[in-house]
């Protein structure tokens, strides 16, 4: 949370001509399982908490985060995962796509033309873009960051037994606060272009 993957995403995206993913993943999982995406919210990559439905409620365009009892029969975490995984995997045989979380880089770790990017920046970087986009003070943007990180770290170590920050599961890891988003987007161009053959369709901005 923070590090601006989800600009990066749809930088990289835009420039190899690819489809992006992040929480459309989670809306074709809620057509799949029949239910609403609201019933997935709280399961997506997460253990929910406070501060993630906070941050949840700011992208529907709510600025308050409103308690709402579970639903009853709705899928689990593990049928999340399964379903996300299958959309994947499914996507990944006919396209080349930009996947932002959802354990993708472990879903695809054996495709033939899989890139994994893990990106991280400290904290200090990370509270500031958090407080700003979410118009949070800086206790509450590190209490955001801070509870993401322990939610999401328990998530990668149920569905794929490893560390997130195991930095041998993936080709590149990029500090995006050393960095500026647009400098990791060129870095990881470069490598998909020299390592693929491929070329940019748009060039980068500025």
């Amino acid at each position: 949370l923070g590090c601006g993957a989800g600009q990066i995403g749809q930088q990289l995206a835009a420039r190899l001509g690819m489809l992006y993913l992040d929480r459309e993943l989670l809306q074709h999982a809620a057509e799949e399982l029949s239910v609403s995406e609201d019933a997935l919210e709280h399961q997506d990559e997460t253990v929910p908490t406070f501060w993630q439905s906070l941050v949840a409620s700011f992208a529907y365009g709510s600025p308050e985060a409103v308690y709402a009892p579970p639903l009853l029969n709705q899928p689990n975490g593990h049928e999340l995962f399964a379903t996300q995984s299958r959309i994947i995997a499914r996507v990944a045989q006919t396209q080349s796509a930009v996947i932002v979380g959802r354990g993708g880089s472990h879903v695809l770790r054996d495709h033939p033309r899989h890139v994994g990017v893990f990106l991280h920046a400290d904290m200090a970087f990370r509270i500031k873009r958090v407080s700003e986009a979410y118009h949070l003070s800086e206790q509450e943007a590190r209490s955001a960051v801070e509870e993401s990180d322990s939610s999401r770290a328990r998530y990668r170590r149920a569905v794929a037994n490893r560390d997130w920050d195991d930095a041998r599961q993936y080709h590149l890891c990029l500090d995006t606060g050393d960095l500026d988003l647009d400098a990791a987007t060129d870095i990881i161009v470069a490598y998909v272009e020299r390592r693929f053959g491929v070329t940019a369709t748009e060039q980068p901005p500025g």
